[in-house]
């Protein structure tokens, strides 16, 4: 099972991780069930149902292995890809939609089931499309305080090419260009230079703590990013540099 960011990066790699390993398994094509995971102990299997043939085990795919660094979320996913011919295809799409986010509560029997292969505690297990999962995770980041870096990590999803800015201070400012976020680093005479009237004249100790809290700041967003598999780098810009500009280089 996987984290809400492991499954939100950019080309979505874990799908596109299984579209290869289907298009690699034997047998027929038509409705099919074809599963790859790994099993106890780290041993690697893939098993497929459609004329009922179980292929034995092997090398679970590394690429579909959880990030044990992303282990202790509460929201953990289990991607899967529906194919088929493109234009139902493109129709099933539309009607998933429309109507998973509402009517997608899985069984209690699915629930069961899932809980004793993963071994975890469920409390509710449903279905969603990654456009709900998207809609859901920038809901949340909105409510942990983090929605205005939402666009960029949106841009690198949904509109990958495109460039995007988060310059609404107090935030760090980060700039989206070619698949790579740039993050303009201050110095404390750069960042203060940027701050109202009242922060510049405030006493040094709230000055300083609030250039540490921004510091904090700039970590935790790159943090994210990288989270996201978006790299993120840091660019220098020293006292009378426009950080803006800086990022545009």
């Amino acid at each position: 099972l996987f984290d809400p960011v492991e499954l939100l990066r950019p080309g979505w790699p874990l799908h596109r991780e299984l579209e290869r390993l289907v298009a690699q398994a034997p047998g027929a094509d038509g409705g099919r069930v074809i599963a790859f995971g790994a099993g106890g102990g780290g041993t690697g299997s893939a098993s497929g149902a459609g004329g009922g043939a179980d292929e034995g085990p092997g090398d679970a795919p590394a690429n579909l292995r959880p990030d044990p660094d992303f282990a202790g979320g509460a929201l953990r996913l289990l991607p899967f890809v529906l194919r088929g011919e493109a234009t139902l295809a493109s129709r099933v799409s539309e009607n998933l939609e429309a109507i998973l986010l509402d009517t997608g509560m899985a069984g209690a029997d699915t629930a069961l089931l899932a809980q004793e292969a993963f071994g975890a505690t469920i409390e509710h297990a449903r279905y969603l499309t990654v456009h709900d999962l998207t809609a859901m995770i920038a809901m949340q980041y909105e409510n942990v305080g983090l929605g205005a870096l939402w666009p960029v990590l949106e841009t690198a999803l949904l509109s990958p090419g495109q460039e995007c800015w988060l310059d609404q201070p107090p935030e760090p400012m980060v700039h989206l260009m070619d698949g790579q976020a740039r993050i303009a680093m201050l110095d404390d005479d750069a960042w203060l230079a940027l701050q109202p009237e009242e922060m510049r004249n405030a006493e040094s100790a709230r000055i300083e703590r609030s250039f540490i809290r921004f510091q904090m700041r700039q970590r935790q967003i790159a943090a994210l990013l990288e989270a996201h598999g978006i790299p993120a780098t840091f660019d220098h810009c020293s006292s009378g540099l426009d950080p803006r500009s800086v990022l545009s280089g």
